[in-house]
């Protein structure tokens, strides 16, 4: 009973604030967003600490409700090596909300600065060849920040930086994003 009043609310409040936000005379656009970059990995336990990069890269999609405000999921490869029998994987998906303002005011193209906050879903697998694989999850809170250039009200370019934090069983890991961005909106 509490689940469906619960899915009941959120989808009146969505369709709420879809309209609310649609007010300013521009109307909803969906998008997707594919981020090449680099990720650095630090894992840290019982006083030691050691960190990597690896190239990442993810994809977006989502739908702007106005010309700044979004709601965004994803799917997002942060980490993936294999060396001496040993392979470790560490990739999220995830979904929150992107704000999007523009230096110049009442434009919709330009330079812009944005934001995004939201839960993502990571999972770090470990396989070792001879004993096999184990794979734990963790649902924690994302952050990323960005500054882009929109050339039309459909396409834009952009350079971001995303922070996660998790725990597996007493290992911190900390993971630092920065990637380039090619966005399609329609």
């Amino acid at each position: 009973m509490n689940k469906r009043l619960i899915l009941a609310s959120a989808i009146a409040l969505l369709g709420f604030t879809g309209s609310a936000f649609a007010a300013d005379g521009v109307g909803g656009q969906g998008f997707i967003r594919g981020e090449l970059g680099s990720t650095n990995t630090k894992l840290s336990a019982e006083g030691e600490s050691d960190s990597e990069d690896d190239v990442s890269y993810g994809v977006r999609g989502g739908y702007y409700f106005n010309k700044n405000f979004a709601v965004e999921g994803f799917y997002n490869s942060y980490y993936s090596k294999s060396q001496d029998g040993v392979s470790i994987d560490l990739d999220g998906v995830g979904a929150g909300v992107a704000g999007k303002l523009y230096f110049a005011e009442g434009m919709d193209t330009g330079w812009f600065v944005s934001g995004r906050a939201g839960a993502v879903r990571l999972k770090a697998k470990i396989s070792v060849d001879g004993f096999g694989s184990g794979s734990d999850h963790e649902t924690k809170p994302y952050a990323g920040v960005g500054l882009g250039y929109d050339f039309s009200r459909n396409l834009g370019l952009s350079l971001n930086y995303d922070y996660v934090k998790a725990d597996y069983s007493g290992v911190d890991i900390k993971l630092q994003t920065a990637a380039a961005a090619l966005e399609y909106r329609f």
